[in-house]
């Protein structure tokens, strides 16, 4: 069984307005309901005085008075008027956006995965570059969304910045008609959906949530937009008088969003400046089309690429699963790696192995978003013998150390950032992205394994995943990257005696 849990987090600071935009508050803010999984969201008691308290150094009231602005919070049933009135028809809303269309395969979706592809490419050298862990490992797809969500109400500089994140094609320019990247992005979000059921095994969910402090303004149009294109949930919350009540509701509805797999996506309460906190999530559950037998799980070395203080090649023992079964399979003689495509039931979802004969870094530092496409594009369905490590990996990244490197600058600084059509002043401070990994041998139908022998042909390829790998989730209808990884040491594992 694979189950990969990533989560983001981006909590948006900002003062409150004088400009006279349309504004929501937390009293006239209703909170819709999403396709996203929702954790409950605690009854907030009214503060004891409108005004924030001198000791957490609020934002000073702007004109008309803060009590003038912002009346006694209402019921959780005030704030949830009828389905019918939380949005008008999306004519009214969007008059220039073009209509959702139902055939996904259009030119520009092409440029949105290969943009995102290239993304994966990049994101994962700047994190081995910027960090000493063994591993990488992070979903484009939560990336994505939230970032999606952020181009909603991004102009000017910081909208061509994020926009480059999706590819630079003359033919799609995304900074030109960001409507067109919504349309897409948001169907391509639609089209990841699975639902759990007996004729595919798999689950897969995403969701995002739009977290807005009720003391600063966020304007109506963005929250209409989020909550149409994105399916975001909108919950007001109160970070300058209930921030620790405000960090558990974000904590619930990660928890809630991810099968309760990342119970905690904030540490520490949000700072009261806070103006919006955006949550995107991925919750990703499939069972192998042809399961590992458990029987033939052995603990065997794993040779990490590195040499010890005697100058042996190091290792860590691993449990390592091993299968006879019909796989995708591809081998590279002049690049010398072989790639391994294993299925989940349905034949939708594919996991692939990436592994190179000699130096993981080296090689795939040569391969390109085309390299990919075409190993992909390359592979053979054959019966093959394969030896896989059961592992569980986990990773916590802030990227907003990462994404300047990318080009993505302005947001990050108060001067310059374009977010004000999200909330007046509004810049970002920090980005979280966490993710969970688990492959096992079975999946959600253990039941359903039998026993395998196990032979070895002249004719019949061997893949030994015993030493440093790249591995990607492969979505084949949306042809986009779930998930991608590096791993040079296995987890859990032990070191061997001596």
């Amino acid at each position: 069984m694979l189950i990969l849990l990533p989560l983001w987090m981006l909590a948006v600071a900002a003062q409150t307005t004088d400009d006279g935009s349309k504004i929501y508050f937390e009293n006239e803010l209703p909170l819709f309901k999403s396709k996203a999984p929702q954790a409950a969201v605690p009854q907030m008691a009214p503060p004891k005085s409108q005004n924030p308290p001198k000791s957490q150094n609020p934002p000073k009231p702007q004109n008309p008075p803060m009590q003038q602005m912002i009346p006694p919070p209402p019921s959780m049933q005030q704030m949830m008027p009828p389905m019918q009135q939380m949005k008008p028809p999306m004519q009214q809303m969007f008059p220039s956006m073009p209509p959702m269309q139902n055939n996904r395969n259009t030119g520009n979706r092409q440029y949105i995965n290969k943009g995102l592809r290239e993304m994966s490419i990049n994101l994962d050298y700047l994190i081995r570059q910027a960090s000493s862990d063994d591993n990488t490992l992070f979903s484009p797809i939560p990336i994505a969304n939230a970032m999606g969500l952020l181009l909603l109400g991004a102009k000017g500089k910081t909208a061509q910045e994020i926009s480059g994140l999706f590819g630079n094609n003359p033919e799609f320019d995304v900074s030109r008609r960001p409507d067109l990247l919504h349309q897409e992005l948001g169907s391509l979000i639609d089209d990841l959906i699975l639902q759990p059921g007996v004729s595919n095994g798999s689950e897969v969910t995403v969701g995002a949530a739009v977290f807005p402090n009720k003391w600063y303004g966020i304007k109506s149009s963005y929250i209409d937009r989020a909550q149409s294109i994105y399916h975001s949930d909108v919950v007001p919350l109160d970070y300058i008088y209930r921030g620790a009540e405000a960090k558990t509701t974000i904590n619930k509805w990660a928890a809630n969003a991810t099968n309760n797999r990342i119970k905690t996506i904030l540490t520490r309460v949000p700072e009261p400046s806070t103006s919006i906190v955006l949550v995107s999530a991925i919750y990703f559950n499939c069972a192998w089309e042809s399961p590992f037998p458990a029987s033939n799980t052995k603990v065997r070395p794993f040779y990490t690429g590195k040499l010890n203080k005697n100058g042996k090649e190091e290792f860590v023992n691993v449990p390592m699963m091993l299968h006879s079964s019909k796989a995708l399979y591809y081998e590279d003689k002049t690049r010398q790696l072989q790639m391994l495509g294993l299925p989940y039931k349905g034949d939708e979802i594919i996991m692939y192995i990436v592994l190179p004969e000699g130096d993981l870094r080296q090689t795939i530092g040569q391969l390109r978003e085309s390299d990919y496409k075409a190993m992909i594009d390359s592979c053979e369905n054959r019966t093959s013998i394969y030896m896989v490590p059961k592992m569980k990996l986990e990773a916590s990244i802030n990227l907003e150390s990462l994404l300047p490197e990318l080009g993505v600058t302005s947001l990050f600084d108060p001067t310059t950032s374009g977010l004000d059509d999200i909330a007046p002043r509004a810049y970002v401070n920090e980005i979280i992205h966490k993710v969970e990994i688990e492959v096992s041998e079975f999946g959600t139908t253990a039941s359903a394994v039998t026993g395998v022998s196990v032979n070895r042909g002249g004719f019949t390829p061997v893949v030994r995943v015993d030493k440093p790998f790249l591995f990607f989730i492969h979505h084949v209808k949306t042809d986009s990257f779930l998930f991608w990884g590096t791993v040079t040491k296995p987890t859990p594992n032990t070191s061997p005696k001596g």
